[in-house]
């Protein structure tokens, strides 16, 4: 089993960071991660990744949380988005058509969502979010999700028989590691990462990995 975070910003790429790019792999390394993956905001891949990596001879990948007038989403394997595919239908199709993968971050965080609800509310909820037909997985561990959020973000993901991801969404060290994604087999590049997650063979987790020692 291989874990990584699947969801984290510094603050070389994220203004809203306060995590540098070496404290937060020694972070990662300290609570057990296996890997991790550095989404900063905006349109393009951190190409310094690659080199913080080879630099600490741990698993980093670099994707980005694009903001779209549907909320957030994450996106691994591509390299930048241009000006005319960022919104969200065009956002989707692009990254679908270079064979990356596609995730709506945390997709209930700002809506009012019941404290109980039925098969019916579900259909509703998907009918009015077009773009969970349209992705890769949805993240349904975030570390700043409410219970409520992170419920019902599973029981849609189950409705659509869809994959679960998990990420700590950290900007601050204590975060780091707080959901995770468990996949079954070790991860080496961002390519094997985004086959992994268009497969499926992946569980998310919330809660704090073994500290290893």
């Amino acid at each position: 089993m291989f874990a990584i975070d699947m969801h984290t910003h510094t603050r070389l790429g994220s203004s809203d960071s306060f995590i540098g790019p070496e404290e937060l792999v020694a972070t990662a390394k300290r609570v057990g991660l296996d890997g991790l993956c550095i989404t900063e905001h905006g349109f393009a891949r951190p190409a310094w990744t690659d080199d913080l990596g080879a630099l600490t001879g741990f698993p980093v990948f670099g994707g980005m949380e694009v903001p779209t007038e549907r909320g957030d989403f994450l996106v691994y394997g591509v390299q930048e988005i241009p000006p005319s595919y960022r919104t969200w239908e065009r956002l989707c199709e692009y990254v679908v058509e270079l064979g990356g993968a596609i995730v709506p971050a945390h997709p209930f965080r700002y809506t009012e969502i019941a404290s109980s609800y039925t098969l019916t509310d579900l259909d509703r909820v998907i009918a009015e979010h077009g773009e969970f037909r349209l992705v890769t997985a949805l993240e349904v561990y975030n570390g700043f999700a409410k219970d409520l959020e992170t419920e019902f973000g599973g029981a849609v993901a189950r409705r659509l028989g869809m994959s679960g991801i998990a990420g700590s969404d950290a900007h601050l060290p204590p975060a780091v590691g707080s959901c995770f994604t468990l996949f079954d087999n070790p991860i080496a590049t961002e390519r094997e990462l985004v086959e992994a997650l268009r497969g499926g063979d992946f569980a998310p987790v919330r809660g704090r990995r073994v500290i290893k020692r």
